[in-house]
């Protein structure tokens, strides 16, 4: 029998939590516990053996959508002793509905903190199940920092295993050459440059209104640098843009006007690994104005690169924090890294261990059960 099946698709697209399940997969597949996951655009940098056992993703997974799919998802659930779902709340009908029908132990892990938005999306009959859920002894629901879980506890639901604190991270393994990764133009452009900032954006996803991963900041803080520093350039990577072409190019346009376009370079599309940039940048980037815990963050500490982000959630040791929303602090603490460069590695725990932890004490609940 497989293990676990996880519910979310691998990279591309390229975010943290694609990220996250891919590694994760390759290493409980080292283990001898094959598990799967759905299908991305490709499938970049998984063992064979992992790719046969990759579904397509349903078309609806939101609540009473997910209905006329349930019986594709019976069937591909069936052969897993395990569920792990890295998806919104909003998808808990269908986790549910599995997990009722074949009795299968669940590990819903909340890869944000956005949880008063996700619960204002649910309906009613939503809400009953997550209560379901939350009060089953072979569910674990887990966050991937102490905000996340706060806020689950306050919601009034009760959690019959608690909620767990894990991080959500699995280091890279570096192997190959940068151009397997990233294009001739871009490794010429890095070459070109002795000192650049790099920045990733998933997407251009709002949260209440905010811009996620900080775009615009990121923009108008380089623009207030370049009028000073003209030998310093941006790599501005962002994996979607959807239906935000208009905004990427707002963006395109302001730094034009301001003069400094050459000094950037507009990585649109996904990066299968990070690598590649993170051994050769100055810093990292990342203004969020709301987080869970950066996969792209930890990635950086672990090479050593400074990373500079806002103080939204609990950030790693290493971390520069700023004040969300201070520009005149973000631009004082870039330009001080800037100006004085440095490489200090922060080693990050690999938490596999964590999570085959719960798999095996749920699995041993539903055999008491």
């Amino acid at each position: 029998m497989l293990y676990a099946k996880h519910y979310h698709t691998v990279p591309p697209p390229y975010g943290g939590v694609s990220v996250y399940v891919k590694r994760l997969m390759i290493a409980l597949c080292k283990r001898g516990l094959k598990s799967g996951a759905f299908k991305g655009e490709k499938m970049v940098g998984l063992p064979a053996e992992l790719i046969e056992v990759m579904d397509e993703f349903p078309k609806h997974s939101r609540s009473i959508f997910i209905l006329p799919e349930i019986f594709k998802l019976y069937r591909i659930f069936k052969p897993y002793r395990i569920i792990h779902a890295h998806t919104s709340l909003t998808t808990c009908m269908s986790i549910w509905l599995i997990h009722i029908l074949q009795k299968k132990p669940v590990v819903y892990t909340i890869h944000n903190q956005m949880i008063e938005q996700e619960l204002s999306l649910l309906y009613p009959w939503d809400k009953a199940i997550l209560k379901s859920l939350a009060s089953s002894p072979i569910v674990q629901f887990t966050t991937v920092n102490s905000v996340a879980k706060e806020k689950l506890e306050s919601t009034g639901i009760k959690f019959k295993n608690g909620i767990k604190v894990i991080t959500p991270y699995i280091p890279p393994i570096e192997y190959g050459q940068p151009s397997d990764y990233i294009s001739d133009d871009l490794l010429n452009f890095t070459k070109s440059h002795k000192k650049f900032i790099l920045f990733y954006a998933e997407s251009f996803a709002t949260c209440q209104g905010n811009d996620i991963y900080g775009t615009q900041t990121i923009v108008d803080a380089f623009i207030r640098i370049s009028k000073q520093d003209k030998s310093t350039a941006l790599v501005f990577c962002i994996a979607n843009i959807g239906n935000s072409q208009s905004k990427l190019d707002t963006l395109i346009e302001l730094m034009k006007e301001s003069g400094c376009d050459n000094c950037v370079y507009w990585q649109v599309g996904a990066i299968h690994e990070m690598w590649p940039l993170l051994k050769e940048a100055t810093l990292l980037v990342r203004p969020t104005t709301t987080d869970g815990d950066s996969v792209m963050i930890r990635e950086a500490l672990s090479f050593g690169l400074p990373v500079i982000t806002t103080n939204v959630t609990h950030r790693p040791e290493g971390c520069i924090v700023y004040p969300l929303g201070d520009m005149d602090s973000l631009v004082d603490k870039i330009q001080s890294v800037i100006h004085h460069p440095y490489r200090r590695v922060y080693q990050q725990e690999d938490h596999t261990q964590k999570v085959l932890d719960i798999y095996q004490k749920l699995l041993n609940s539903k055999r008491k059960h």
